[in-house]
């Protein structure tokens, strides 16, 4: 942070809402003690801009680390989703082969059932019976 002696050869004028505060540069030649701005007001209103300076800076510096720390969690977020859609992915093809395969032993079964109804095992017959 700047020193209160080096923005004493700063002029501050006076702020409204209307005109915003200006900074005017006192002539070289002036020693800050001998500056005619350097009154006790203008040293007070230099330590009221520092110090509002000084808060905006640690709240944004406090507004950085804490969005360094939500993208972090973010990013973890993603790679965790990419993690479950990579299983979820997985689980679905495991499914639909099993569906698969219950589609198939469901039209053997169906087959089979035919099979034994057209040799006559169907209506409480046994396979004893063919002998």
């Amino acid at each position: 942070m700047r020193s209160i002696a080096a923005l004493q050869l700063f002029s501050i004028s006076t702020c409204t809402d209307a005109s915003p505060c200006k900074l005017e540069l006192c002539s070289p030649p002036h020693h800050p003690a001998a500056c005619p701005h350097n009154t006790p007001q203008v040293q007070r209103k230099v330590r009221l801009l520092e110090d509002r300076l000084q808060q905006a800076s640690v709240r944004y510096n406090e507004m950085l680390t804490r969005n360094r720390g939500q993208r972090a969690r973010i990013d973890g977020l993603r790679r965790e989703r990419l993690l479950f859609e990579e299983l979820h992915a997985k689980l679905a093809r495991g499914l639909e082969r099993k569906k698969a395969e219950m589609v198939e032993a469901i039209a053997r079964i169906a087959q089979l059932h035919e099979d034994r109804e057209k040799v006559g095992w169907g209506h409480g017959e046994s396979c004893s019976g063919l002998a």
